[in-house]
């Protein structure tokens, strides 16, 4: 249905009625003609909208300036030929912008006066009033009717008056993004009150990538989430909530932002959650969509463009921009390509512009892999997308959330520290792989006909390495005899892993460390711990590797710290501050006689430690050969067993002598 400007409708005319008194929502009677869904649905919405002040009003002597707003350029025909069918005088201007020439503020003002002049009602309707109506009837309105797109209840009314049968509970959002000729559609010959709702459900689906009911968690509840983003969506949904109980005015509601950030960060993830968050649909679209719905030209592209802003204006819902830098920022167009983006880029300005758009409650998100500056300036300003949200990527206990998400119930004894560890193997990484690596292992696993096990999820996070059997058995002793010592110095271990890096061969994990007071006492348990890995491969293996020295080079700054910055040493002087206390060896002796001194007799008392324990050493590095990584609750079962069977040993031994 298309939109026809000044159409006049006298009193009288057709079988036109008043909208204050349109027939009761019953179920027709057997034998009662069916009325056609797409002539009552306008008349219901307006019905609705008007009310009965309004019905009263139009019934008097004086004329009335009348704006309707609709919820989308699909509805005006519909609802102009239900403004022009009530029975009181009345000229409908309805405009949807397909006319280019005819459909503009300028046009048509000499005859809203004659309207008026004539006592005829000055009836205006449009999806962007201010864009489209004359300038003369917006300016002089005596009311503004918004037409809301469809609930459950006005869907409920019109099965049971055009199918015949009253309709089981139909919830609000069943035709949530849907336009006019999507809704009637879903009317069918012959199609039961159950089809009908179906039908409607399923075409909101395909065009709301998201609902109230979708099983994305709320914002509170996303997993890695980024903490600015998440303040301002739950800020959003706080807002909205006070706009629908009418406690604010919409332009006090913070409600468009532009997320940036690298591929993966969860952007269209966030979208989703926030939709979730604030119980409103999402409408999920591109530039890239707007082309590929269309044959490509300028106004089909426009009309896209609008079809989206008109979907997510009808559902009250979160218009979701994806890769929004495919709008061109006009500063860097070239002459080839300025002609035929400058009108879209102008367009979607004003579609974006809250001053001349009516978009109380709908929700602006664009996202971005690019930087903010390559945008519009005048998209990012005040008004249209004006918040800007740097999304980064996660850090390791961010990623350790976002896995255990993934991978819902299984690996429980996989707990949010152990997951962290794993995730420190792949720095860098992004949401979007931790989701891989959970898809990944639980495939594997499914191959391989038994549950998902943390070794699965090793697997995928650290595809094997081309260690050799003698490498991976040293990496695997250095790495054990870090956590024995450790545990032996009542530190809890988080993790063990063997598994090559672009840093390392390995990594411990150990609670604690040094306190932010630290002293000598504190700085000797830390360098045992750093020098266990040397000891545990000279006690096991007969000699240390090269694999020791940043183990060697950490344990030097320390002791020469406690020597030359705290003094902790032999003597009160400081001679350089903590951050550079190594600098002076190169050039004090006495400096590094006494560091030298104090890392062999650590070293020796490491040593002592790891001969004892070696039991432990070698029970954990047979672990961390065989599966590469260890998670800190089953390390900590290994060595504790073995330390309890070496005491038990002890303690038979000392009662039979």
């Amino acid at each position: 249905m298309t939109a026809n400007d000044d159409i006049e409708t006298l009193a009288g005319i057709g079988e036109a009625i008043p909208l204050d008194e349109a027939p009761a929502a019953e179920a027709p009677r057997k034998g009662r003609r069916l009325e056609s869904p797409a002539d009552l649905l306008p008349r219901l919405l307006l019905e609705r909208a008007f009310g009965r002040g309004l019905s009263r009003r139009l019934a008097g002597r004086s004329p009335l300036a009348i704006i309707i707003e609709a919820p989308g350029a699909d509805w005006v025909g519909a609802l102009g030929t239900a403004a022009g069918a009530i029975r009181f005088p009345t000229r409908t201007f309805v405009r949807d912008g397909s006319d280019r020439t005819a459909h503009k503020p300028e046009k048509g003002s000499e005859k809203v006066v004659a309207t008026l002049r004539e006592g005829l009602h000055a009836v205006g309707v449009s999806h962007a009033p201010e864009r489209y109506l004359p300038s003369t009837l917006v300016a002089i309105a005596d009311a503004r009717v918004v037409v809301r797109a469809p609930d459950g209840a006005a869907i409920k009314k019109l099965i049971s008056r055009c199918v015949g049968r009253p309709p089981p509970e139909v919830p609000d959002d069943v035709a949530a993004g849907l336009d006019f000729n999507q809704i009637i559609a879903a009317f069918r010959p012959g199609a039961s009150p159950a089809r009908v709702i179906e039908n409607l459900r399923l075409a909101s689906s395909a065009r709301c990538r998201a609902t109230a009911t979708d099983d994305t968690p709320a914002l509170t509840d996303l997993p890695g989430c980024d903490p600015a983003a998440r303040e301002w969506g739950l800020a959003l949904a706080r807002d909205y909530a006070r706009w629908e109980r009418g406690e604010i005015p919409w332009r006090q509601v913070d409600a468009s932002a532009v997320l940036s950030g690298p591929p993966g960060t969860g952007k269209t993830m966030f979208a989703r959650s926030l939709a979730r968050t604030v119980q409103r649909p999402l409408v999920a679209t591109s530039v890239g969509d707007w082309f590929a719905s269309s044959p490509g030209y300028l106004d089909s592209v426009v009309k896209a463009a609008q079809g989206a802003f008109d979907a997510a204006r009808a559902a009250h819902g979160i218009l979701f921009i994806d890769e929004i830098d495919a709008i061109p920022n006009r500063n860097s167009l070239n002459e080839r390509h300025k002609d035929w983006w400058l009108p879209v880029v102008t367009y979607l300005l004003t579609l974006f512009d809250g001053a001349t758009t009516s978009r109380d409650g709908v929700v602006l998100l664009g996202a971005t892999n690019a930087g903010i500056d390559k945008l519009d300036p005048a998209l990012v300003r005040p008004g249209r997308f004006g918040r800007h949200i740097e999304v980064r990527p996660p850090d390791a206990e961010s990623l350790a959330e976002i896995l255990r998400f993934h991978l819902g119930a299984a690996v429980p004894g996989a707990d949010l520290a152990s997951l962290a560890s794993l995730a420190r193997l792949r720095p860098g990484a992004t949401g979007a792989d931790a989701a891989q690596w959970a898809r990944d292992a639980a495939s594997a696993a499914r191959e391989a006909g038994r549950d998902l096990a943390l070794d699965d999820l090793v697997a995928a996070v650290a595809p094997k390495d081309g260690l050799s059997d003698p490498d991976r058995r040293r990496a695997a002793v250095h790495e054990a005899g870090h956590a024995v010592v450790g545990v032996v110095a009542g530190r809890a271990v988080r993790s063990v892993s063997i598994v090559v890096s672009e840093t390392s061969g390995g990594r411990t994990v150990l609670d604690r460390g040094l306190p932010a007071y630290f002293t000598r006492a504190d700085v000797e348990a830390e360098i045992r711990v750093l020098l266990a890995g040397r000891a545990a491969e000279e006690v096991l293996l007969g000699a240390p590797s090269m694999a020791c020295e940043s183990d060697l080079s950490a344990a030097t700054r320390l002791v020469a710290a406690m020597h030359a910055s705290g003094g902790l040493g032999d003597d009160l002087l400081h001679r350089a501050p903590f951050d550079a206390a190594a600098e002076p060896l190169a050039f004090d002796p006495a400096l590094r006689q006494a560091v030298a001194a104090d890392l062999a007799r650590v070293q020796a008392e490491v040593l002592e430690i790891v001969r004892r324990e070696r039991a432990a050493v070698e029970a954990l590095a047979d672990a961390l050969a065989a599966r590469r990584f260890v998670d800190g609750a089953e390390a900590e079962a290994i060595v504790r067993a073995a330390l309890a069977h070496r005491a038990a040993r002890a303690g038979k031994k000392r009662r039979v002598t």
